[in-house]
């Protein structure tokens, strides 16, 4: 009796370079890093091949990439380190001003981010214009950016109020005193 043995070399596997997200980020897909294809993804947030930071929460997460099966599996592993979004605070701004006043300062944390308006109010840099915006309600947005890269927002509205009107009459008084 003969028997033949077959030696296979296992293919390399390479699950990609190691990852850092935001949480705000979209799922994704990690079969364009992976080789060979048609491996199998495992671990938290996977669905199928797509890495998913809304189900992980923030932290790091191991992902591991196998091929073949029972003794020819092979397998790699990935870091995605997922990155929480900066806390952004625009609670202590006025939220009205006269439509003749110049300049209003704008304060935001944490600082190094970027004011913005709609409605056409003119804002440069941190200070708003409501002499140039006109009278209406604006929403500031400021949005911040940090060292990985993750945004986050937040905005109030300002309202910029007209001129009061003030009524004079031709009447003249005496003092009788």
């Amino acid at each position: 009796t003969t028997i033949t043995v077959t030696i296979v070399a296992p293919p390399i596997v390479d699950a990609g370079p190691d990852v850092g997200i935001c949480l705000s980020a979209a799922a994704v897909d990690l079969s364009p890093q992976s080789s060979p294809s048609g491996g199998t993804w495992t671990g938290s947030g996977i669905i199928g091949s797509t890495f998913d930071p809304s189900i992980t929460g923030v932290g790091t997460f191991e992902l591991v990439y196998s091929v073949g099966s029972d003794n020819c599996q092979v397998w790699d592993t990935l870091l995605v380190n997922v990155y929480a979004l900066p806390v952004v605070d625009v609670s202590g701004n006025t939220p009205d001003a006269c439509v003749a006043q110049d300049s209003v300062i704008l304060t935001a944390s944490p600082i190094g981010g970027i004011w913005s308006s709609s409605n056409g109010g003119q804002v440069v840099g941190n200070t708003f214009y409501p002499s140039l915006s006109g009278i209406g309600i604006y929403t500031l947005t400021y949005t911040y950016t940090d060292g990985n890269g993750c945004s986050n927002s937040d905005q109030f509205d300002l309202e910029i109020y007209d001129l009061p009107s003030i009524i004079v009459s031709d009447e003249t008084y005496c003092n009788q005193g």
